[in-house]
């Protein structure tokens, strides 16, 4: 090694070590190289009880359960190639509890050859706290509407069932526009309380092995009569001829489907075609809904997953929804410890893809 190479490690170590985020470099064996003094701060340790097991036990889930055994795997398959870059959601518990955000990528020659894996711990537990606030206060707000419409729903469905005698074309048209909005308004209340309490991670999943095309069926004949007013196919189909199952909670995996299909449905025009393909890729289960409809700009793309984001108002004639449900989406496939991405442009479809894991220790 010559004296600009070692000038450029030190300068390299010196740059690691002055950084606010904690960084942890580990070789090819998962054995720790390098922990600079933030990484050692948050999780607590000195010099003398530093290595990679001593840093694992630190890592915990949202549900306060010890991680480091699905953190070794994740190392694991980063080492491999398999993965060239993940992020995940940590919670340290001592010496303070802290939420952290851990960015896992390869290190790599000039040759593309794998010599390690960094690690990047940024602290947002403020972040985290000031979402929890909001989220709270969404909450507590949809709640409290959430009566009075009830109520209001009520009212109005026994007026136009004819309990208080005969309405007039006017009146019933009224009436019917006013039922109408009352639906989407509880639907967006439903689905701020959803995302709050995602937010707020109040949300206990109920983690069980299922049959992922079998969800996948029953969201699409739930959905069936909306996809023939439309005249739109949808298809179900499996790479393999043994029944494929995924470590997931059956509520939440029946909502992933349905947003995503749902979505399909609305967003493409008559006499197109949806399609659910499901593949086994080994340690997780890889799911794609394709669509045929108008397909989203490139632009808009970075922001689809975002609260509130309804880009396909932009175009005349798109039906309203409230703008959570892929938000909503998202934090359901990221709770169960996989992720989601889309592929998209304007006049050739959409592609939503997301992965699960087949087992509890994956997730």
């Amino acid at each position: 090694m010559d004296i600009n190479e070692l000038q450029y490690n030190s300068m390299n170590k010196y740059l690691a070590g002055s950084l606010l985020d904690g960084v942890i470099f580990t070789d090819t064996n998962g054995e720790l190289v390098f922990l600079n003094p933030s990484a050692k701060e948050m999780l607590g340790l000195d010099d003398e009880r530093v290595d990679i097991n001593n840093i694992l036990d630190h890592f915990f889930d949202s549900r306060s359960k010890p991680m480091p055994e699905r953190a070794k795997i994740w190392l694991k398959k980063v080492l491999s190639g398999k993965w060239r870059f993940l992020s995940k959601e940590l919670f340290l518990k001592k010496p303070v509890d802290l939420v952290v955000k851990a960015d896992i990528q390869p290190v790599m020659d000039d040759e593309g050859n794998i010599l390690g894996a960094a690690t990047i711990l940024r602290d947002i537990s403020n972040e985290k706290e000031i979402d929890k606030m909001k989220s709270e206060f969404v909450s507590v707000v949809s709640h409290e509407l959430k009566t009075p419409l009830t109520i209001i729903k009520a009212a109005v469905k026994t007026i136009l069932d004819g309990s208080y005698g005969p309405l007039n074309e006017i009146s019933e048209k009224i009436l019917k526009t006013c039922s109408n909005n009352i639906n989407r308004m509880e639907r967006l209340i439903d689905d701020l309380l959803d995302i709050s309490k995602i937010e707020a991670g109040k949300i206990e999943l109920r983690c069980e092995p299922v049959n992922i095309k079998n969800i996948a069926d029953e969201v699409v004949n739930q959905l069936v009569a909306k996809s023939l007013e439309k005249g739109i196919d949808i298809d179900v189909n499996v790479n393999s001829s043994e029944p494929i199952s995924v470590y997931a909670d059956t509520d939440k995996l029946f909502q992933i489907f349905n947003n995503l299909i749902f979505n399909g449905i609305k967003f493409t025009e008559r006499g197109g075609r949806v399609a659910v393909n499901i593949y086994d890729k080994g340690d997780n289960v890889e799911v794609s809904v394709a669509d045929t409809g108008r397909g989203i700009g490139k632009e808009d793309i970075p922001k689809l997953f975002s609260k509130f984001e309804q880009f396909g108002k932009k175009v005349s004639g798109a039906p309203k929804g409230t703008g959570l449900g892929l938000a909503i989406t998202k934090n359901l496939v990221k709770m169960h410890g996989g992720d989601i991405r889309v592929d998209s442009s304007i006049g050739r479809g959409s592609t939503f893809t997301f992965n699960l894991p087949k087992s509890k220790a994956d997730s």
